[in-house]
């Protein structure tokens, strides 16, 4: 294989990775949250909007014993292994820090999912429930 045909072979493969319906192609979708609806944008705002509203991106944060659940809008679209057609972006993630669920985590389409998730998982930690 010459060198000449390395750039032709790249530009191939990025060519597909970037054409929609590859599902890893949803990696490089990028969210902020307008109120509490998740808005597609290009890289330069969504780095903006991540470094000026980090605290929005904060749906729930609760300490049960020695555990900490964390809520939060991803701003990344983490549902990469259902991407399709109708795919809805999965942009919220419940995830539990310390004790014995360490690293569990959820995933949500929705601040409205990820908000009833968060605090039915602080539920059924209080009441010694989560699986």
């Amino acid at each position: 294989m010459s060198n000449r045909l390395i750039p032709e072979i790249i530009r191939k493969d990025l060519e597909q990775f970037m054409t929609k319906p590859n599902p890893y192609r949803s990696l490089l979708d990028k969210w902020i949250l307008v109120g509490h609806t998740p808005v597609e944008v290009g890289i330069e705002e969504w780095g903006r909007w991540f470094q000026d509203h980090n605290a929005e991106r904060i749906i729930g944060s609760d300490t049960v014993g020695e555990e900490n659940v964390s809520t939060v809008f991803l701003g990344i679209d983490h549902g990469y292994l259902t991407y399709g057609k109708d795919h809805i972006p999965v942009l919220f993630e419940t995830m539990i820090f310390g004790g014995e669920h360490d690293q569990w985590c959820e995933r949500w389409r929705s601040w409205d999912e990820a908000r009833m998730g968060h605090l039915k998982t602080v539920l059924k930690l209080r009441r010694g429930t989560l699986k």
